[in-house]
């Protein structure tokens, strides 16, 4: 993905991370800034599977993937709260915690990529 400054065009390093991961005919549809496990990043939702970027740094950014989890390894998805959900996946539980938006709308986005993914993933939504 990229964006223009003043005539210039610079990429984010983090979507371009995330992008790595997908295969070629998957691409991100929606990402959301978040906390992942109390790690500041990017959550990033494709066609296919969830990844979650953390960022490091003020002047010099370090990204790394902390999260791969295609949608079929996806099992559960459970809302905690207003900015909070817990991710149920074959490797464990994860913790998002969104800032400034609901966890619910998320949520909603995610349902709504898997209803539309190309992928047959089973999974249990809840909500308080």
């Amino acid at each position: 993905m990229m964006y223009h400054l003043h005539g210039f065009e610079m990429s984010k390093p983090w979507h371009d991370m995330a992008s790595g991961k997908l295969d070629p005919s998957d691409t991100i549809q929606k990402t959301y800034t978040c906390t992942l496990d109390k790690k500041y990043g990017y959550l990033c939702l494709s066609n296919e599977k969830l990844l979650f970027v953390s960022s490091k740094g003020f002047l010099k950014k370090s990204y790394n993937v902390e999260l791969d989890v295609p949608y079929t390894d996806l099992k559960e998805v459970k809302l905690d709260g207003r900015y909070k959900m817990n991710l149920g996946h074959q490797t464990g539980e994860s913790i998002i915690e969104t800032s400034d938006l609901s966890a619910k709308t998320v949520l909603n986005a995610l349902q709504d990529l898997l209803n539309q993914s190309p992928v047959n993933a089973e999974v249990v939504f809840l909500e308080q």
